[in-house]
């Protein structure tokens, strides 16, 4: 037996060095395939796995506020009020237990240079470790959140806090504040929605709570009991949804999102504790491209392994004269193949290696380097490695050795081999990918780039945010004051929320309104300047005045056009308005419409009103020419009225493009795939081409000694080919249409698919086809004929 392998081995590597470029072809695309699918499937694979080590993963819910108010689209809030935590197990006998999370302010603990930032700060109780699976290192789990004054933190904070010491039973400080360390806890791990550093006990709210205020939201957990009636719990909600929501039980459903869903199907909900949620499509869209890739690879594979064979007849003739049954054959040219693919796979481990660095910053951050090559994974690049082989050697071998040595050594079975459908099919297969590929990267493309020259309706450029906190909120009109005399600062406004983050919401009354009628909507709480400095536009009535204190407590309002189509008036500068919680008022104007959220949301009514204590984000308009004086005058501004806190601040511009950041990314990755494709199937053509023109050395010389021009040859050899890309043209264009049109449709404003996309893509996979083919074509034509009539 080691005696066949070795002799096998020896002869694969023989054939291997004899077919030099058949062979290199293979290699590289079945590597480059076999890379990109190893990184696509992992990172897919990991993507999948977020949440998956709680124990009662299966049982855990989240609650989901679902509203349909008129004039909104519906809306799930991931948030609810948090006085609600614990009363779904004591109402509804399906839900065994709930838990909060609540985010709050960061903590600054030290003084002077020595000041620490610990960010993700959130109330919870003990439930929280009861519902899900959280490692203690230290502490009691049953009793760390119990009362007020602890705290738990990450074994990363306390690291940071109290380096090696012991810190259970120690201080932090938050201002005039001690907070007791009751317990430390294993840092998150990466794949979880989970994303707190520090937990304060909930029990400091609940003086706050006010069963009258649906405002103070929080994130709700609820586990279920085993065996529970899901079509029960249903009605149980909604009866417990009448009982909190009296004001408007109709407008309002409790609903129970499971945990599996938070981070890759979260895309509709708002008020989003997950910073990491994910768009599921997008992880589709790129396993299936890799597939796509791997298959690409797996063609040229086949196909030049299938043509390749028909120069090996004499070989196989000579073996069957000499008593090598169908099993011997066939055990040979799968030896072959599989060293083949062994090689291609080393290849493909060496090139995720190299690149391991950049994969982990832009893909699979979190990761460890052999958890790229999970199980999952490696089985399913294998299991297609593996089928390519067996189909690349038992379909070639079974078809020559049920001939007989005399047909096969004079070559009677030739004609038909190179004539196979087979090839031909597959190499238009492959065609058909990479033009479906182009099609949807030009598509990708020409949506990111109506985002970019979108009108937004709101200038955000050179905008600096600087969180506004502390003595900076009480002293807001001063610290402006002193801002603006520099002349490198062109303006300063604040507001309660930052254009681009999700507003905070509430129900409006209006003059003349149904009764029946109800409309909750985004508001933002402003410095009267506030649209000047945005540069958006008033199309009717006017702004607030300088002297703000005319317009403060809810006395006069700006809405959007939006707004005003909704609210039914012709001219509605003039009538009155209020929210919940603020007087009634008058509309004093009307702003043209803009886009304070991603184009893959529509416009929503809003509101402006001014308000003197919650202004939480100040706006700061700086000369582009010099940032750094500009940033260093803000610098020591801050420093004298928050001298506890480092200088922190933000681009505007920055943080929209947050928005897409999903979208940016995975137009690169396309991108890449894209590339690979045309890459990988320009090597499978060339391939092709290279065998068609050598196997048709004799008749090139024969027609050009009889006259035949080098272009009348060219164009027969390339005729195929074209033939074969418009095959795979006419079959990519509708499902590429179709894959365009389905992601298009995530986006409330979006570009047309105009028929220029599809041209140029079909010129740009016929250009490419035809400088593959062309360069072998080109040399086959201009060979001497003599030389080609003595051809084998």
């Amino acid at each position: 037996m080691i005696i066949f392998l070795m002799k096998n081995f020896k002869l694969g590597i023989r054939n291997i060095l004899k077919n030099k470029l058949n062979s290199a072809i293979i290699i590289i695309s079945l590597a480059l395939g076999l890379s990109a699918a190893f990184v696509i499937f992992s990172w897919a694979t990991f993507e999948y796995s977020y949440d998956n080590f709680h124990q009662n993963k299966d049982r855990i819910y989240r609650v989901l506020d679902h509203q349909t108010f008129k004039g909104q689209d519906k809306q799930d809030l991931a948030q609810v009020p948090e006085y609600l935590v614990n009363t779904f197990e004591e109402e509804i006998p399906g839900i065994e237990l709930s838990t909060i999370l609540l985010q709050t302010s960061d903590f600054w603990i030290g003084e002077g240079e020595n000041i620490t930032e610990i960010t993700d700060v959130y109330y919870s109780d003990t439930n929280l470790f009861r519902i899900f699976t959280l490692k203690f290192l230290s502490g009691n789990p049953e009793t760390c959140l119990s009362s007020t004054g602890q705290v738990v933190i990450t074994r990363q904070v306390a690291s940071r806090l109290f380096g090696k010491d012991d810190p259970l039973g120690k201080t932090i400080r938050q201002g005039e504040k001690g907070y007791v360390v009751s317990a430390v806890i294993e840092n998150l791990p990466t794949n979880s929605h989970l994303c707190f550093n520090m937990l304060l006990p909930v029990e400091e709210r609940k003086p706050r709570w006010n069963r009258k205020d649906g405002n103070h939201n929080a994130s709700i957990y609820v586990l279920l009991r085993k065996g529970i009636d899901v079509l029960d719990l249903k009605k149980r909600l909604r009866l417990f949804t009448d009982r909190h929501f009296t004001r408007n039980p109709d407008k309002y459903e409790i609903q129970l999102q499971p945990l599996s869903d938070l981070h890759l199907n979260s895309g509709h909900t708002m008020w989003e504790m997950n910073k990491n949620k994910f768009n599921k499509t997008y992880v589709i869209i790129l396993v299936l491209m890799a597939i796509l890739l791997l298959g690409i690879a797996s063609v040229n594979f086949l196909n030049l392994t299938l043509v390749s064979l028909s120069k090996r007849r004499k070989e196989i003739g000579i073996k069957k004269i000499n008593g090598s049954g169908r099993l011997l054959i066939i055990g040979q040219f799968l030896f072959e193949n599989c060293v083949l693919a062994g090689l291609a796979s080393a290849f493909a481990v060496l090139i995720v290696i190299y690149f391991y660095p950049y994969i982990r910053e832009n893909f699979v951050s979190g990761y460890k380097f052999w958890d790229l090559f999970n199980l999952k994974t490696v089985g399913l690049c294998l299991g297609v490695v593996l089928l390519t082989v067996l189909i690349a050697s038992f379909s070639p071998s079974i078809s020559y050795s049920s001939f007989s040595p005399v047909s096969i050594l004079k070559g009677n079975i030739t004609k038909n081999n190179n004539r196979s459908s087979f090839n031909q099919t597959l190499a238009t297969l492959q065609l058909a990918v990479t033009t479906f590929l182009i099609l949807i990267t030009l598509g990708i493309f020409k949506q990111m780039e109506y985002i970019r020259k979108k009108d937004l309706g709101v200038r955000t450029d050179q905008v600096l945010i600087l969180p506004s906190i502390g003595k900076m909120t009480e002293n807001y009109p001063v610290l402006k004051e002193e801002l603006l005399k520099n002349p490198d600062i062109l303006n300063v406004t604040a507001s309660n929320r930052v254009i681009g983050e999700d507003f905070w919401r509430n129900t409006i009354q209006f003059e003349g309104q149904n009764p029946e009628s109800r409309y909750v909507i985004p508001f933002l709480i402003t410095d009267y300047n506030f649209p000047e400095f945005y540069k958006i536009e008033i199309v009717e009535g006017r702004s607030f005045p300088k002297d703000f204190r005319q317009d403060t407590e809810g006395r006069s309002y700006l809405i959007n056009e939006s707004l005003a189509r909704e609210l039914g008036y012709r001219d509605p500068v003039g009538k009155m308005m209020r929210f919940s919680h603020t007087q009634m008022g008058e509309i004093i104007g009307v702003v043209k419409d803009f886009h304070f959220q991603s184009l893959h949301k529509s416009i929503e009514p809003m509101a402006f009103y001014i308000g003197e204590n919650e202004l939480n984000e100040i706006s700061v308009k700086i000369n582009p020419k010099v940032i750094g004086q500009a940033l260093a005058f803000i610098e020591k501004s801050w420093k004298a009225f928050t001298p506890n806190r480092p200088f922190s601040y933000h681009f505007l511009d920055s943080q929209f493009a947050q928005l897409y950041g999903n979208d940016v990314r995975t137009t690169r990755l396309v991108l890449l795939f894209t590339i690979l494709s045309i890459i990988l199937s320009s090597l499978g053509l060339f391939g092709l081409i290279s065998f068609v023109s050598e196997q048709k050395t004799k008749e090139i010389g024969i027609r050009k000694v009889n006259g035949a021009r080098i272009s009348e040859i060219i164009v027969m050899l390339n005729k195929g080919y074209v033939i074969w890309e418009g095959i795979g043209f006419c079959l990519a264009c509708p499902l590429a249409y179709y894959a365009m049109d389905r992601w298009l449709k995530s986006f409330a404003y979006k570009t047309t698919l105009s028929w220029r996309i599809f041209v140029l893509a079909g010129l740009l996979i016929l250009g490419i086809t035809l400088l593959t083919v062309s360069w072998q074509s080109w040399k086959a034509a201009t060979r001497n004929p003599v030389d080609a009539l003595k051809y084998e």
